[in-house]
């Protein structure tokens, strides 16, 4: 599935701006977000990740079927599908990292991810979540964020994880950077040749006699590759081989 790296970035943004209150003693009033509108088909959350805890949580249990008590920070970063994990915890950690070492009291960050997230009923369900960061302290780096889940397994049954990133100011590269160093052993160096040779069109035979290895070798380092990188075809790995700065 293809989702534009505009979607809905600015209104959800302006929206999340206009429902918190202004930071008191480095905490963001959150009353507003009360009234925020969801449908039953999402919910909404804060992280503090100063204190390691969800602060807010709406529509959670409706559509998740967690309690309160139950929606915990540990509950959330352990609610991925166990195969978009190490992606997930990859990209979130790169994000993270950079949000709260850079001044972004001017940017409007808003960040896009694809992927699972477990029910409280085991089942797993494909969701879009929008994150942005909550008004700052004084020196402008990230103390919590917000983050919109929106159910889209009616239009997306891949096992595809995806992201991007937006701000009215940010160094995309500098972000790309910091994502690529987070991927920069996720694929062996055998494996980055085979997919420069992907990307080309070659097939395994013509792989393997470039590589001095067998059709078989070849076989399973494909293989491997696809796993690892969850994706089911061609299109999608280089994209994600894009997206993960494997093909640089």
């Amino acid at each position: 599935m293809k989702l534009s790296p505009q979607q809905n970035f600015g209104e959800f943004v302006g929206r999340v701006q206009q429902a918190v209150g202004p930071v008191k003693n480095g905490v963001a009033d959150l009353s507003g977000l009360e009234a925020y509108p969801i449908t039953p088909r999402q919910c909404l959350y804060t992280l503090d990740w100063s204190k390691g805890q969800c602060t807010f949580q709406k529509g959670v249990k409706a559509f998740l079927g967690y309690t309160p008590e139950e929606f915990t920070f540990e509950k959330i970063m352990h609610s991925y599908h166990p195969d978009d994990e190490e992606r997930l915890y990859r990209i979130i950690s790169a994000a993270v990292l950079y949000c709260i070492s850079h001044d972004l009291n001017d940017e409007g960050f808003s960040m896009l991810l694809v992927y699972r997230v477990r029910h409280r009923n085991g089942h797993y369900i494909k969701v879009l979540r929008h994150s942005t960061i909550l008004p700052l302290a004084g020196d402008g780096h990230m103390i919590s964020n917000l983050s919109l889940l929106t159910d889209i397994s009616f239009m997306d049954t891949s096992d595809r994880v995806y992201w991007d990133v937006h701000a009215n100011s940010l160094d995309r590269e500098a972000f790309r950077e910091n994502v690529f160093a987070a991927y920069a052993d996720f694929f062996t160096g055998r494996e980055t040749e085979i997919l420069r040779l992907m990307k080309r069109g070659l097939t395994n035979g013509k792989i393997a006699q470039k590589l001095f290895i067998s059709k078989h070798t070849v076989a399973t380092h494909r293989k491997n590759i696809y796993r690892k990188s969850g994706c089911s075809n061609v299109k999608e790995l280089m994209d994600f081989a894009h997206y993960c700065g494997a093909l640089r």
